[in-house]
């Protein structure tokens, strides 16, 4: 692995754990085995290197967007609580990862110091919003979802389950029981299905 990659992934344990602000150039130069001198050749300085790792979340969240296409496909194949149940285990597998996890912790830590950390928190927020307002939509036009106010309902359930969500990384991180926030996930699930699906 090249020194810089190894910063990147040092630096990034470190925000995880410390917090950004907390960490200073020598603990990172400390964990990867470097001097500071060394630090400059591959980041100009610690917010180029958070800089770094913002671009990097960034990218690893729209590589996962699922085009229209896809969604009339998969709105055809499964029902709307296989969806939104095959949707919680792929959200919850980000936790599964460690690296995904750290950089959830860094920039939803980072969202109410870092305007570029804020950004990137509302445009997930809003994608995700927009998705599944587009997918009930679908679901509606296909006679599989009652008629209802397709973004109002994606608002109505994906605030919830994003809380839950956070809720679930973050006793994931701490070791302690995480398993009751997936089921109250499903159990979020059951309730708007038993309501909204045909």
């Amino acid at each position: 692995m090249k020194t810089k990659e190894v910063i990147f992934e040092k630096a990034l344990i470190l925000f995880s754990e410390n917090g950004y602000t907390a960490t200073s150039i020598r603990n990172i130069c400390a964990a990867v085995g470097i001097k500071e001198s060394s630090f400059y050749n591959h980041y100009k300085g610690k917010d180029a290197l958070l800089d770094a790792i913002f671009e990097s979340f960034d990218k690893a969240l729209l590589s996962n967007i699922i085009s229209n296409e896809q969604l009339d496909l998969l709105t055809t194949q499964f029902s709307l609580k296989e969806m939104l149940l095959n949707g919680l285990k792929q959200y919850i597998g980000i936790w599964e990862n460690p690296t995904a996890a750290q950089m959830w912790f860094v920039v939803s830590m980072e969202q109410y110091r870092n305007s570029k950390a804020g950004k990137i928190i509302i445009d997930e927020s809003n994608r995700r919003i927009s998705r599944t307002a587009y997918t009930f939509k679908l679901f509606q036009k296909k006679g599989k979802m009652k008629q209802g106010d397709p973004l109002a309902l994606s608002n109505l359930y994906s605030f919830s389950i994003r809380s839950l969500h956070l809720d679930y990384g973050l006793k994931k991180l701490y070791n302690y029981d995480h398993e009751q926030s997936y089921k109250s996930m499903q159990a979020v699930c059951d309730i708007f299905c038993n309501q909204w699906e045909l």
